[in-house]
């Protein structure tokens, strides 16, 4: 369906062919990112990896962040990022009307310049991180991304590539590094908050999924990601979630790069593309009983993980895939096993919380609830 964002023009798409069609087939069309006050404002026009114009410098971030993804560490500065990555997303809720009437950017809204502000702590963090790794930086010991993005910029100058040099400056190497903190954490952490929820709403699939860990986990050994493949149920309960609480129930808004087509429709360059995930995963045409939480539709008939259905598209697809989408998973899949083999969660006495989102912006968040984690030893 077309809708009008202000002046703006937007395309939602909430089906899987027209979807499969304009993020695979017509992949390069749908690749762009939309022009977005607040977006450019924290991002230094766009410098990041998430919200970068698709070309040669977003790949070249792209394929870094791939590689160096497989490494992550611990941080002095974590604890910076989380709290202000909590005011940051209480903050941008609702969204800003800088977005919808552009000319408010000059002369900003209070809540805009709070959330500006909040973005600059963060910047400010990963400056001090990247001085850090930059202090103990040894080419052949790659740490994480912040070096394997500090080695590429000293190669461009080691070469005296001015073009590659323009693609990966200081400026880059914070928007990047800030994306991925802020990205992964903020995902991860509230897949992680519905898991739990549901844990404590399903005893019965909660029972469940510890007795498929206490089954295949020795007692004297931890859980570990290569254990991945022989808990298939806990996988299929995590993709139930994320078929159920998409945690960002639209994605970020793609733009078209040329006049093309969707659906049969003409779609213009530089028209904004919302994917609707959410449709995507509530299909009744794709899923059978869709409100009812039951991971048992992602096995096959062995119990294993079948093939992956083809409506299931919560980290997107296509050229702009979310890139943590192969560390999220098995992570998620470690906590969850990791918590339940320690822990059984219920609701706290007295308290009550059902299954419905309770926020109003782009993240579909739980809101707060009480647990009560109790050893199972």
């Amino acid at each position: 369906m077309k809708i009008m964002l202000g002046p703006r023009i937007a395309v939602v798409l909430s089906r899987i062919d027209v979807v499969t069609e304009a993020l695979v087939t017509r992949q390069t069309d749908f690749a762009g990112r939309t022009d977005i006050c607040f977006v450019n404002v924290i991002t230094d026009g766009g410098k990041d990896i998430a919200n970068a114009s698709y070309g040669p410098t977003w790949k070249l971030h792209r394929k870094i962040a791939s590689k160096a993804l497989s490494e992550n560490t611990d941080s002095e500065s974590y604890k910076t990022y989380v709290v202000n990555l909590d005011n940051l997303m209480k903050e941008t809720e609702d969204g800003f009307l800088e977005d919808l009437i552009p000319l408010l950017h000059l002369c900003p809204t209070p809540r805009f310049r709070r959330v500006v502000g909040i973005a600059e702590r963060i910047g400010e963090a990963v400056r001090i991180e990247i001085a850090a790794h930059r202090e103990k930086f040894k080419k052949d010991e790659l740490r994480d991304f912040t070096d394997a993005l500090i080695l590429a910029q000293k190669e461009a100058e080691e070469e005296d590539d001015p073009t590659l040099m323009s693609q990966i400056t200081n400026t880059h190497m914070v928007n990047a590094i800030s994306d991925l903190v802020v990205a992964g954490t903020d995902t991860t952490r509230n897949t992680l908050h519905w898991s739990l929820l549901t844990m404590a709403l399903h005893p019965d699939i909660q029972k469940k999924v510890q007795a498929e860990v206490d089954s295949v986990i020795d007692p004297e050994l931890n859980v570990h990601v290569s254990d991945r493949n022989r808990l298939p149920y806990t996988e299929a309960v995590l993709h139930e979630i994320m078929r159920m609480r998409t945690v960002v129930p639209t994605g970020i808004p793609h733009s078209t790069l040329c006049d093309t087509t969707v659906g049969g429709y003409d779609v213009p360059k530089g028209t904004m593309v919302f994917i609707n995930h959410d449709a995507l995963h509530f299909d009744p045409d794709q899923w059978e009983d869709v409100n009812t939480f039951k991971p048992e539709r992602f096995l096959d008939s062995e119990g294993k993980m079948g093939p992956k259905p083809e409506s299931w598209l919560p980290f997107s697809a296509g050229r702009r895939v979310c890139l943590g989408e192969t560390v999220a998973k098995p992570e998620l899949h470690l906590f969850l096993a990791g918590i339940l083999r320690v822990f059984t969660i219920s609701l706290a006495p007295g308290t009550q919380h059902d299954f419905e989102p309770r926020s109003t912006g782009a993240q579909n968040t739980p809101g707060k609830y009480q647990i009560v984690a109790k050893s199972r030893s």
